[in-house]
């Protein structure tokens, strides 16, 4: 059979076993995003993308730039960039502002079950409470997560974001724990690192 048979062939039947995989539930990859407000250096995606390859412990797809448009409810548009890991549970871990993380969560969330863990600032009761009924009605088995807060002297709950190690950027208690967790697998260093939003 010529090589470029034999490819299409190994190509075909990678494809059906991914849709295998989907059809069957299982959950096959993380996308990883993050705002370009928040990260929009070259050095500090570059950073990032390492620091995901060192929690993953896989190969992670280079950083892909997108944006929301603009609408009635987004008043500009949202840039982002996106990364994927194909290890552990189907999830989305997405690092911005609070006021950017509806606008990601509704552009990439499907209808899939997934992990939506939001690494992200501010973050009143309401809000997790109004974000759980959003990844919820896309699916009823999907869960949230949030980064671990902290009280600050006003008494507002925060996300603080520290120069701490040797990251390249600025880094959350989370993204500091999930690092730490890293060799207990991803999905539990998920679970050990954030705290999920119950119902």
């Amino acid at each position: 059979m010529p090589i470029t048979q034999k490819m299409a062939s190994l190509s075909c039947r990678l494809v059906r076993q991914l849709c295998i995989l989907i059809s069957e539930g299982e959950a096959i990859w993380v996308i990883w995003i993050v705002s370009k407000r928040v990260s929009g250096s070259e050095s500090e995606l570059k950073c990032r993308h390492q620091f995901i390859e060192n929690v993953t412990q896989v190969r992670v797809s280079p950083w892909n730039k997108r944006v929301c448009a603009a609408n009635r409810r987004f008043q500009s548009p949202v840039e982002f960039y996106q990364c994927a890991s194909n290890k552990g549970e189907y999830g989305i871990i997405i690092t911005a502002h609070i006021n950017e993380v509806l606008a990601i969560v509704e552009n990439v969330l499907t209808n899939k079950k997934a992990l939506v863990i939001v690494n992200s600032c501010i973050i009143k009761n309401y809000i997790k409470n109004k974000y759980l009924g959003i990844v919820k009605a896309r699916n009823s088995q999907s869960k949230l997560f949030f980064a671990r807060q902290e009280r600050s002297d006003t008494g507002v709950l925060l996300n603080y974001i520290d120069n701490v190690g040797t990251f390249g950027f600025a880094t959350s208690v989370s993204e500091r724990e999930l690092f730490i967790h890293r060799k207990e697998g991803l999905i539990k260093a998920i679970r050990l690192a954030f705290d999920e939003v119950l119902e």
